[in-house]
């Protein structure tokens, strides 16, 4: 939707008094309707659009907190559906209508009554806003300062002036606090003064906002003041819980934290539990020890991974006492191109190290398949190097008959393939290759 349009197309229209901060409902009359950029004279069901009322208790759009939704009732069984509610820059506030049954008309009067249980939630968000801001100042320091809010009914988002990453023990004491706020069950107050007043009694306003005259003072017990226009909770105990899931960077000096409060924190801390029933109904444990058996299934799957290990080092050093006798002798220079079983490359490296001593002078290729994939090493010997041979440029070649590719320098390379089924046919490249260099 274009607001400025609509902004344009309206302006002749007087902002509605807000009685929202107070009250869910208000009996009001419809002021003006338009759809796209046309002022309308009613809409029916089915249509949408935006209108205006002569007083609303929805909160519009504004200050980093969601708009509003809710309803209109009227004589006639008129039934309109508010989706949205947006603050203007003219300080306008519209109202994103759907015509549920009945005819909307300017002029109208009408009941307008807004989602209490969402805006229940929203208010938690935005109370619980600022009591981190106030934690954050105590636990990280004055240099602490709003940089920017989302304030939803899911949720709420904070960015501030910080220069580094919150640690885990930072975290959980700012959570202590805002608990220990809200445990606290601080009234909260909000009154209108002065600006200068409202400055005067320690009030903090934030990134560059443009205050007028009379201002709006959020006020919870004697531990936070804030100038707000937002709504919010009647005492800091209704916040109920809050949970902090994430922090992160958003720029130089910038951090940002994302919260849950009330029912979402409660949620969340539910579906943690039930997390955790599961992992230890899977480790065949309790809760309260799977911190416990984890310790002990790890230690044991060191100590099996150890003796795997030991195990697997006395089968290659079996399987491949003898393979070195296979070399062949070509002027002078040993040439052997096997296929070996090795679980990974640091296995087939340590097989390869063997062959070096047992055939210092020769050219050597390994492969070694392992499930889908086949894994090889070359090694040239200073002799076969000096009859032109290059450990990079001869793995190369060899493992693209497996669709693979690698390099490496001239007396030691690796590579990987894909296709296990061709290395008989790759390792006779291999032969055929140095064969060839060294004739």
């Amino acid at each position: 939707d274009n607001f400025t349009k609509i902004g344009q197309e309206l302006s002749a229209i007087k902002p509605g008094r807000f009685t929202g901060y107070h009250c869910d409902a208000q009996q009001t009359q419809i002021t003006a309707i338009i759809s796209g950029e046309q002022r309308l004279s009613e809409a029916a069901a089915g249509d949408t659009g935006w209108l205006t009322l002569a007083e609303t208790p929805f909160y519009g759009e504004s200050g980093g907190q969601v708009g509003d939704r809710g309803c209109l009732t009227g004589d006639e069984g008129l039934l309109v559906e508010i989706k949205d509610t947006q603050k203007l820059n003219n300080g306008l506030t519209v109202h994103k209508f759907l015509v549920k049954q009945g005819m909307l008309r300017p002029g109208r009067q009408v009941v307008a009554k807004i989602s209490a249980e969402r805006r229940q939630s929203i208010a938690r968000n935005h109370s619980a806003t600022h009591l981190l801001h106030r934690a954050l100042r105590l636990i990280l320091g004055e240099h602490v300062h709003q940089a920017g809010s989302l304030v939803t009914d899911s949720r709420l988002r904070f960015d501030f002036h910080h220069p580094e990453p919150l640690t885990a023990e930072q975290l959980q004491a700012v959570e202590h606090e805002v608990h220990r706020l809200i445990l606290a069950n601080l009234p909260v107050d909000d009154r209108e003064m002065p600006l200068e007043d409202a400055k005067a009694t320690g009030a903090m306003a934030f990134f560059g906002d443009k205050y007028g005259d009379i201002v709006r003072l959020v006020s919870m017990g004697e531990e936070s003041r804030e100038l707000c226009g937002g709504t919010h909770c009647r005492y800091t105990g209704d916040i109920g819980a809050f949970k902090i899931i994430a922090e992160s960077g958003i720029g130089s000096g910038m951090r940002r934290i994302e919260a849950l409060t009330g029912w979402g924190a409660i949620d969340y801390y539910r579906g943690q539990e039930q997390r955790l029933n599961h992992l230890a109904a899977m480790l065949k444990s309790s809760p309260q020890q799977v911190e416990k058996r984890l310790e002990t299934l790890i230690a044991e799957n060191k100590a099996q991974a150890k003796e795997l290990a030991s195990l697997q080092a006395k089968l290659v050093k079996n399987n491949t006492a003898d393979l070195w006798r296979n070399a062949l002798e070509i002027d002078g220079v040993k040439v052997l191109a096997a296929e070996v079983a090795a679980a990974d490359m640091p296995a087939l490296r340590n097989i390869m190290d063997r062959m070096r001593d047992k055939l210092p002078d020769a050219a050597i290729v390994l492969a070694a398949p392992h499930e889908d994939k086949v894994s090889f090493v070359v090694s040239i010997s200073l002799a076969a190097q000096a009859k032109g041979l290059h450990a990079g440029k001869l793995i190369k070649e060899v493992a693209a008959v497996c669709g693979g590719s690698g390099g490496g320098r001239p007396d030691m390379a690796q590579a990987g393939g894909k296709d296990t089924s061709k290395i008989a046919e790759a390792l006779d490249l291999a032969t055929k290759l140095i064969t060839a260099a060294l004739n």
